[in-house]
């Protein structure tokens, strides 16, 4: 195809560990439903319910801020995008 394969930056555990428990969190998401589908926030029960299942060596002081700090980042575009359409 004539592209460049990006060189992935580096990662460290911590940065690791809060971006999958954020994928497998939002994996467990709900939704309602209505004239349009709308996801909700992730609760802290489901960031509990990932690390039960995929256990982290983060501290939840930590992790789960920045676990929603991601879900405000996914449902920010998500509004934005049935804004526009």
């Amino acid at each position: 195809m004539g592209l460049d394969i990006p060189v992935e930056p580096p990662t460290d555990y911590l940065t690791r560990a809060i971006i999958t428990c954020f994928y497998y969190a939002s994996r467990g998401r709900s939704y309602i439903s209505g004239m349009a589908v709308m996801p909700l926030p992730i609760s802290v029960k489901g960031i509990t319910d990932v690390i039960t299942a995929h256990p982290v060596f983060v501290d939840r002081d930590i992790l789960d801020p920045c676990v929603f700090a991601l879900d405000d980042e996914f449902l920010s575009e998500q509004r934005n995008n049935s804004d526009k359409g």
